[in-house]
């Protein structure tokens, strides 16, 4: 009934804000999507007529959701943030929710557009924001009590948060979507001028390296000719993604055209990329948070070692477990322990530069383990 409902909700409430104080975001989020299933439940018992029970309804919605958007922002989840923002607000419209939410939305709105470069949204949000707040202070309210903001926003989020505010804005561009391949017949001839490339590209290796032209002319043909080639193995690598007649050869063929590049691009786009173009403006869309976060963000490697039980012992690759959205709680080690930061020191930098190629293709299987485990929430 409703008394069981207000009681339940009341206490999911308490332990979502306090997760969230606490910094486990996703659990916070989880216990907000409890308490909303608990609510969507009990809106049968609500009766419409009766303002208190309409109020609180609305406002025990308000509450959940706007801990879910400050998890959601925490997160970097800018569009998950910014559906609970829109659905607050139609809260607000229906029934005359607590103006201290409604200000935190339009604060986190305000934020979410000047992030993306929505210069005029931006204004418009602000001026809202202004307005409710002007209006919490001529009713006696205390608006020092909301709280900041805090983002963690990547390179990836913008870019998510963006696209969809693009189409949002204008739906016409999806008209410009590709929605029929090439045709028959075009990939035989794509094919055979990517081996052309391959012939070319290792004929100017074989030609620097036996003539042993200066450095000059080697940087002029990097940046001219063997630019030119690296764009058409990008090419051959996408293409070698989406092959799965004969997987081993596949996998040696993605091996030897990633070569040819900096990067083991052919296993990237297999495990990754295809999640990208399958949920393109969505918070699934986590192209550069895997791409480019490990890169600039060299780890902390953790080594555990444990006597006489040495099987206990462990290596660790310390800080990207909420880039995995993977939440552990530390246990207490008695045995020995060792930090090793690879961002300390520029040798140590360098040597990460090189390290990370060779252990790409590992983090993509973890990536994609981590996105499709039950605990991951899905947004």
């Amino acid at each position: 009934d409703l008394y069981d409902a207000r009681h339940s909700v009341r206490l999911v409430t308490c332990e979502a804000r306090r997760l969230l104080e606490d910094g486990l975001l996703n659990h916070a989020i989880y216990f907000c999507k409890e308490g909303l299933g608990i609510l969507h439940r009990a809106s049968q018992f609500v009766n419409p007529e009766i303002p208190a029970e309409k109020w609180w309804y609305s406002d025990a919605c308000a509450k959940l959701l706007v801990i879910k958007v400050r998890a959601n922002m925490m997160l970097g989840n800018v569009n998950s943030a910014l559906r609970d923002v829109e659905k607050v607000m139609e809260l607000d419209h229906l029934c005359d929710i607590d103006q201290v939410y409604v200000a935190e939305c339009l604060q986190v709105r305000t934020y979410i557009m000047a992030l993306i470069g929505a210069d005029e949204l931006c204004q418009s949000e602000f001026d809202l924001y202004v307005g409710v707040l002007n209006k919490m202070s001529a009713s006696g309210a205390a608006t020092s009590s909301l709280p900041v903001v805090r983002v963690g926003c990547t390179a990836a989020d913008w870019h998510r948060a963006r696209r969809q505010m693009m189409l949002k804005l204008h739906p016409e561009i999806k008209d410009l979507f590709e929605k029929n391949t090439k045709g028959d017949g075009v990939g035989i001839y794509l094919a055979i001028l990517l081996m052309v490339l391959v012939a070319l590209h290792v004929s100017v290796v074989l030609f620097i390296s036996y003539f042993r032209v200066g450095f000059t002319l080697v940087i002029t043909l990097s940046c001219t000719v063997g630019a030119c080639f690296a764009y058409g193995f990008q090419a051959l690598n996408h293409d070698l993604s989406h092959v799965n007649r004969n997987k081993g050869l596949n996998y040696v063929c993605m091996i030897l055209s990633s070569a040819f590049c900096n990067f083991p691009w052919a296993m990237y786009y297999q495990q990754f990329h295809a999640i990208h173009h399958a949920y393109t403006g969505s918070d699934m869309d986590r192209d550069g948070d895997i791409l480019f976060q490990p890169w600039h963000s060299p780890p902390t490697l953790r080594i555990r070692l444990s006597f006489p039980y040495v099987y206990n012992s462990s290596l660790t690759v310390f800080r990207w477990a909420s880039s995995f959205e993977v939440e552990e709680d530390e246990e207490p080690w008695e045995g020995f322990e060792y930090f090793v930061d690879l961002s300390s020191t520029p040798r140590l930098r360098f040597l990460w530069s090189v390290l990370f190629p060779m252990f790409l293709y590992p983090m993509f299987l973890q990536r994609k383990k981590t996105i499709r485990s039950p605990t991951c929430p899905k947004y």
